[in-house]
């Protein structure tokens, strides 16, 4: 094979990756639109929500928010499911999302998704991401979409300012429907124990709610942090997070647990552990485990060792809830056990 075969290979192997990883929506879309058309009309015909563009399900709906955007953030929020680890970035069954799209387009009104048994936060969860996935273009609009990621180029205040007044310019449904999903993407970041912070929400929902192929992620990335970080800045609403505090009482519990079973903290500039003399140290059964990192973890209290996602540790203590570790500098202190990989050889 001649180097000009092998380059037209690697070219071609090239653009049938990046085919592959462009979703159909985007390829027709883009490059065959009438293809594109006649498939959202196929879809306006067999669906009631999901795919449907937003000016034909405010007909169906005399202009009310289309239900999906309400009912999975009712479920998700009144069955305190906030808190679960991985919500938006685990998937639920596709079987299962499958199935409720299914009832949503044979009862349409009369489906309740709040009383439907068999369904889990993944899966309500996924939902949501879908039907905003599967809307044919922007919640931000066509009109407006490329004036939003200009804004993300400009410096916060002028950043803030600009997407105030482009907000005002949307349909009002438009406006809800941000509004909602902005509030409520807020209240989920603030549920610590579902890992979903800001960072993590914005990178799920940017390509998504902007609609992007190839470019506007960095800017899309930039406004979507600021709205779902601080959505006061966007919208006069009174934000509820009682929710939060059961969290609360859950982690004080555990640092109370955390600090009874870890008297033996050490001190990292020193090494000398508080609370308890060298002859009781010594009577303390210690090991040398091999950790990886799973989560970052910053430090509550002096106690704390704080570490990074992918950091390799080592544990010389286990308790139930936490160990005692060690870094690479030496550094000693307390870190979650869940937040931690590790493997302990059976004797």
């Amino acid at each position: 094979m001649t180097s000009k075969e092998i380059s037209h290979e690697i070219v071609s192997n090239y653009f049938i990756q990046v085919f592959h990883e462009i979703e159909v929506r985007e390829y027709t879309k883009t490059l065959l639109p009438e293809l594109f058309k006649k498939t959202i009309d196929q879809i306006v015909l067999n669906s009631l929500y999901f795919g449907v563009p937003l000016s034909v399900l405010l007909k169906r709906t005399n202009n009310q928010i289309p239900r999906i955007v309400p009912d999975c953030i009712e479920f998700l929020t009144s069955k305190n499911l906030l808190n679960r680890e991985g919500l938006f970035r685990i998937s639920g069954s596709l079987s299962r999302i499958n199935k409720v799209i299914d009832l949503y387009n044979e009862k349409g009104e009369e489906f309740e998704l709040l009383n439907h048994e068999g369904i889990w936060e993944h899966e309500v969860a996924g939902i949501l991401k879908k039907w905003f996935r599967d809307m044919p273009g922007s919640i931000f609009t066509t009109k407006l979409k490329d004036k939003f990621l200009q804004c993300g180029n400009q410096k916060e205040q002028q950043m803030v300012f600009g997407l105030n007044t482009l907000l005002l310019q949307l349909p009002t449904v438009n406006q809800e429907i941000l509004k909602q999903l902005m509030v409520f993407l807020h209240v989920v970041s603030k549920h610590t124990a579902n890992k979903m912070n800001v960072q993590n929400l914005t990178l799920l929902f940017s390509p998504t709610l902007f609609d992007l192929w190839l470019s506007g992620h960095m800017q899309a990335g930039t406004i979507l942090k600021s709205m779902i970080g601080n959505p006061l800045l966007y919208w006069d609403v009174k934000i509820d997070l009682s929710d939060l505090e059961e969290e609360k009482e859950k982690k004080i519990e555990l640092q109370n647990e955390k600090n009874e079973n870890c008297e033996l903290c050490a001190d990292k500039a020193d090494g000398i552990y508080y609370g308890e003399s060298e002859e009781e140290e010594d009577d303390e059964e210690t090991v040398s485990i091999p950790a990886t990192v799973l989560y970052d973890f910053d430090k509550q209290d002096e106690n704390d060792l704080e570490v990074k996602t992918g950091q390799e540790i080592t544990i010389v203590q286990l308790f139930e809830e936490w160990v005692i570790a060690v870094d690479s500098e030496s550094n000693k202190g307390i870190v979650p056990r869940a937040y931690l990989e590790f493997e302990i050889e059976n004797n």
